[in-house]
């Protein structure tokens, strides 16, 4: 069963200034995640351990949490 994915506000801004060429790189990681985060390599951040970021071709940084109980990533952050 996949993960759902939940964009925060400021995420969805952000994506909005993400060079148009890289975008399908972020929504390939996005579908990865959602298939099974277990299998994406993830570090934790270090200002808070609860939270992860992965990095995207093209120097591209999504920070996100993952609710388990609910199985949604929610996504924080795209930089």
């Amino acid at each position: 069963m996949k993960w759902a994915i939940h964009m925060s506000k400021e995420a969805v801004a952000q994506m909005h200034d993400i060079e148009r060429q890289l975008v399908s790189n972020l929504w390939a990681a996005l579908h990865e995640l959602a298939e099974d985060p277990d299998r994406t390599h993830f570090q934790p951040t270090e200002e808070d351990p609860s939270r992860y970021w992965i990095g995207v071709d093209g120097d591209v940084v999504i920070t996100f949490e993952i609710i388990d109980e609910k199985r949604i990533i929610r996504v924080l952050q795209i930089d």
